[in-house]
């Protein structure tokens, strides 16, 4: 006696077209995106970039704006702690 499935069992697969799992680990990756302004770029530009901002003397500049934000995010939930401990 057979059981006879409402659709193909051949359906439950992956489609034809995609790229097994295994493959795309290995594939080599010739195209990135600048970690400074999103800009695609080639893989060797984005080494050097990675490669100036690991060896750069100088560490990130921060907006004096965000930061002003940052602090009073942190005043704010002290004070919170503050006024609010049981």
């Amino acid at each position: 006696m057979y059981i006879t499935l409402p659709f193909p069992a051949w359906a439950l697969g992956p489609p034809s077209e995609d790229i097994p799992e295994e493959v795309l680990r290995l594939e080599i990756i010739t195209s990135a995106r600048s970690p400074l302004d999103g800009k695609p770029i080639d893989s060797w530009q984005y080494a050097e970039i990675i490669e100036k901002i690991k060896t750069s003397p100088y560490s990130p500049q921060l907006n004096p704006k965000v930061g002003n934000v940052i602090f009073l995010l942190q005043l704010r939930q002290l004070l919170k702690s503050i006024i609010f401990s049981p």
